[in-house]
């Protein structure tokens, strides 16, 4: 059993050098830099510490373009053990004085509400690529 395969292939190397040209860590700069100025500005104020702290990374990690968004405000120590603020505020804490402080969920609904514009962006750079 063989296979023959005649033709040029021009239409299909033309569709596929449009998409290697995407410049993939430009649009993922463009992405991030969205993520963390909604984060900032979604992020709970007291003295402004943890809203200016948020950044990101892009590193290639297994041949793949990643971006780590990150916030590395203070951490609070209690009882010897340590958990940064941006956590606590996400998903809620106890108090010294057996209470419970809950969960603001600011950093879920950034993300959710981030997630449909990008994928709307990445498209769009796809289409016009």
């Amino acid at each position: 059993m063989g296979l023959t395969v005649k033709g040029d292939f021009k239409k299909t190397l033309k569709v596929l050098n449009k998409y290697y040209r995407i410049d993939g860590r430009k649009n993922l700069t463009r992405a991030s830099e969205r993520v963390v100025d909604r984060l900032r500005s979604n992020t709970p104020v007291d003295t402004g510490e943890l809203r200016d702290s948020w950044g990101y990374d892009i590193s290639i990690q297994g041949g793949n373009l990643v971006s780590e968004i990150y916030n590395d405000g203070h951490a609070e120590e209690t009882r010897g053990r340590t958990a940064p603020v941006v956590l606590l505020l996400e998903h809620g804490h106890g108090t010294g004085t057996g209470g419970y402080v809950p969960g603001t969920h600011f950093v879920s609904r950034t993300l959710e509400d981030t997630h449909d514009d990008t994928i709307d962006e990445l498209e769009a750079v796809i289409k016009d690529a």
